[in-house]
């Protein structure tokens, strides 16, 4: 396969492509993990909501703010805050986590009501994760096309200055 001069240039030419476009994609995109996130519960008089078990909003999740100035970070304060959180009859807080993501019991359920939020809690979890995942290799794809069609580019141009400098300009063969 690269035993011309030519094609051995156009392996390490492909090779450049494609590690510049894998660089320019780590380096120009930052994703946001769900590990950024918080969770908290809610009663089910809260808004609808068509995926939950019980058709009503039990759980909701937004952005964690490491900025003691914002209005989110207060939110959160409030919501996660352990005089917030109404411990259990053994004096255990009920709370949960799952892959890094805080599920804070801002609407004080118990027993099975909390198991309830707490699998869908982890299953909204698993759906951002799975996300974020289907995202980057998206990107990726993308970004190896564009140096894949760049390279095609650049083998087109080189076939045809050869094509041209073999003066065989009035044939229609390009070898």
């Amino acid at each position: 396969m690269l035993v011309t001069k030519s094609s051995r240039w156009l392996t390490i030419i492909g090779i450049i492509f494609a590690l510049s476009a894998v660089s320019y994609w780590h380096y120009s995109i930052s994703y946001l993990w769900p590990s950024r996130y918080y969770g908290f519960t809610q009663k089910d008089t809260q808004q609808i909501d068509i995926r939950s078990p019980n058709g009503k909003a039990i759980i909701d999740i937004e952005l964690s703010s490491f900025r003691p100035d914002t209005i989110a970070f207060k939110l959160q304060m409030e919501r996660c805050s352990l005089e917030n959180i109404n411990p259990n009859d053994n004096g255990a807080i009920i709370a949960g986590e799952h892959r890094g993501v805080y599920l804070c019991n801002t609407g004080r359920l118990e027993g099975k009501e909390f198991d309830v939020a707490l699998t869908y809690f982890k299953e909204r979890v698993n759906e951002m994760y799975y996300d974020l995942y289907s995202r980057i290799v998206l990107d990726i794809a993308y970004y190896l096309f564009l140096a894949f069609s760049l390279w095609c580019c650049v083998w087109g141009a080189l076939k045809a200055a050869r094509w041209a400098n073999r003066g065989d300009i009035g044939s229609s063969s390009i070898n």
